[in-house]
């Protein structure tokens, strides 16, 4: 009876029809409802867009802000971006609101990207090469301390030069007023532009470790230090501040280790080979008779394995053996106390079953000729062939030339050492001296 836009209410002995919300009643005829624009005002969405529709209207915030009910009317409000999102500009910079948007105040060094939104780190320009550890004509190609750092980087620390494809510019000598005026706060230090005193530039000291790597302090721990760095080795190791790593302490070198045997080094540590009957004592540094090992040449156990807590296990099948017999089966222990067999060199074994099998620096083998010993790299055969003794290598002649450049050739048991030439140092290559650097 009233249409689609209007209400009809009763009343005694008549009806009467009222328009809906947001719709009126027309001011001529007919009287129908029409609807209401609210937008006309502009009361209804105050900082957004209003757009009207039927009996109604939309408030459209922009964006950056959000829509908030305040009784009748429609309020468009900046949303607060920082306080939102407090970590929205870091690490590198601090977070400005602004109406309907917010902008990043960026630290030193950094600048807000395109759009406003974050702090990128502003492109210098830095030249960076490659950093060497030695101006050596032979070696520099091969001695990369790091790739992609600064002059400075490279040699207000430990490079001796710094360029690339194998073409290097010698570091300036320190105290020199090239060097000063490159690394004014001397060797470990670096300008940093990011850190402003007052105007001035700032130094910070340079992390070796996290610059150079493991190229510093190989086979041991790094540990960042100011102005410089500390290399931490292994027990039996000692640290080449030279080389720059971690060598191996050769404990044979002092005789008072192995006193009445045979001293033979390994890697971070040392064996000392006693006779038969005699065993090393560890305190006294010394091999001293033992009467438990008076029975050698009886017979018992034979264990092929002997752990490191002393206890043998898996007996060895067939007959009862003597020490030597077991051992050069490659038992590890023998006896009921599991005596310890002498360690095996990588490759060392005997397989001949027999009392003759003593074969010092080599190992017993059965060939045309009976047993003969086959000798471990820096020993020879000698005329019995029952024996290996040791090669001098420094007499031998050798078709690439000295063993030693620029060095004294030193031959040891086994092997050979080199002993740089007065004003020369060991460099990363065995057996290579190079000119030693002027501070």
């Amino acid at each position: 009876m009233c249409g689609d836009s209007r209400s009809c209410v009763n009343f005694p002995g008549y009806y009467k029809c009222e328009c809906q919300t947001g719709f009126k009643i027309k001011n001529r005829r007919p009287l129908v409802c029409e609807d209401v624009n609210e937008c006309i005002t502009q009361q209804q969405c105050v900082g957004g867009q209003c757009r009207n529709t039927p009996g109604s209207f939309q408030c459209i915030c922009p964006e950056g802000y959000r829509l908030y009910n305040q009784g009748i009317q429609q309020i468009c409000q900046d949303i607060d971006e920082c306080a939102l999102f407090p970590e929205i500009c870091s690490p590198h910079g601090k977070c400005e609101n602004l109406d309907g948007s917010y902008m990043c105040v960026c630290d030193t060094g950094y600048a807000p990207s395109e759009d406003q939104k974050k702090c990128e780190e502003v492109s210098r320009g830095l030249d960076l090469k490659d950093c060497f550890l030695s101006l050596d004509d032979t070696l520099f190609c091969d001695s990369v301390l790091a790739v992609n750092v600064t002059r400075e980087q490279c040699c207000c620390s430990l490079g001796a030069g710094w360029g690339d494809h194998c073409e290097i510019y010698p570091c300036p000598v320190h105290s020199s007023a090239e060097f000063v005026s490159l690394c004014p706060d001397g060797i470990g230090f670096i300008v940093d532009l990011d850190i402003m005193s007052y105007g001035i530039p700032t130094y910070r000291d340079i992390d070796e470790c996290e610059l150079f790597g493991q190229e510093i302090c190989k086979e041991g721990k790094c540990v960042n230090t100011q102005p410089s760095y500390e290399c931490y080795c292994k027990h039996g190791y000692y640290y080449d501040t030279r080389l720059l790593q971690c060598m191996d302490v050769d404990e044979c070198v002092d005789e008072s280790n192995c006193i009445n045997g045979q001293c033979i080094n390994n890697r971070g540590s040392f064996y000392c080979r006693c006779p038969l009957q005699m065993q090393y004592h560890a305190e006294q540094k010394r091999c001293m008779p033992n009467p438990e090992l008076d029975r050698t040449e009886g017979l018992d156990i034979c264990w092929m394995i002997r752990g490191t807590d002393g206890i043998c296990s898996h007996q060895m099948n067939g007959p009862q053996l003597s020490l030597n017999e077991c051992c050069c089966r490659q038992g590890q222990g023998w006896g009921l106390r599991c005596h310890s067999c002498p360690p095996r060199h990588d490759g060392e074994s005997s397989e001949e079953v027999s009392e003759e099998c003593h074969c010092a620096n080599g190992r017993c083998a059965r060939g045309t000729h009976g047993l003969s010993c086959e000798c471990q790299s820096g020993f020879q055969l000698d005329i019995t062939r029952t024996r290996c003794t040791d090669l001098d290598e420094c007499r031998q002649k050798n078709p690439r030339g000295a063993l030693c450049k620029n060095s004294r050739c030193i031959n040891t048991m086994g092997s050979f050492r080199c002993v740089c030439k007065a004003g020369y140092t060991r460099s990363r290559h065995p057996h290579i001296c190079v000119l030693q650097r002027k501070r």
